[in-house]
This record gives structure tokens, sequence and C-alpha cells, in this order.
């Protein structure tokens, strides 16, 4: 095995680690963390494979001539563009995601804790 195929391999293998990880992430938001959390890890669980999902496509495109796979050479401007995509996609979805966990007060709440009884 060459150096280029061992490192495709590995970079293959950890992009597939962390899309299971990010797919156990979302599966497990159910059980775990309060209700108003929930969507907030749904959307950056999201994001996670998304970023993901482009980082493989990014290395598909970066190791197929090297690989051999002459076959998508015709598609390397399109599968570029799916890379920015999801890279695009994935960014919105984590600070959609991040967004909710800032603290806003519903109300404006009167403090009486200084008054005495």
């Amino acid at each position: 095995m060459t150096i280029d195929k061992l490192q495709a391999l590995l970079i293959f293998f950890a992009v597939m680690c962390g899309v299971l990880s990010a797919g156990y992430m979302y599966q497990s938001v159910v059980g775990i963390f309060f209700p108003a959390l929930r969507k907030a890890l749904r959307y950056i669980a999201l994001g996670m494979v998304s970023f993901t999902v482009g980082v493989f496509l990014a290395a598909m495109i970066v190791f197929s001539s090297q690989l051999g796979l002459t076959s998508i050479a015709p598609y390397e401007n399109a599968l570029s563009a799916g890379f920015y995509i999801l890279y695009i996609i994935g960014s919105i979805l984590i600070v959609i995601g991040a967004r909710q966990f800032a603290f806003r007060p519903a109300k404006k709440v009167a403090d009486v804790s200084l008054q005495q009884i």
C-alpha cells in the first residue's frame, strides 16, 4: 500500500467516524438534554454532518486522480461547488443552533427579593 492510498484511507476513516459521532449526537439528544436544548443541539449535529460530508467530498476530489479514479474528472467543478454548498449549509446550521444557547429573558421581571416582609 502506497502512502497516498494510506493517507486517503485514513482521511475517509476519519470522516466516517465524524459522521457516525455526529449522528450519534443527533440521536442521543432526545433523552439526555432539556427540551429547550434539543433543537439547538440537533441543528449543531446536522451542521457537523454537513461539514464531514463536505470534507469527504473534498478528499474524494483531491485523491481521485492519485487513486486512479478518472471517471469523476469531468465532474470535479460540480463536486467542488457541492463541497462549498455543504460547508455553507453546515456553517449556517451551527450558527442557528449556537444562537439558541444565548440567554434572553422573555419579559422584564421586577426584583422583589430585597423587600422587607
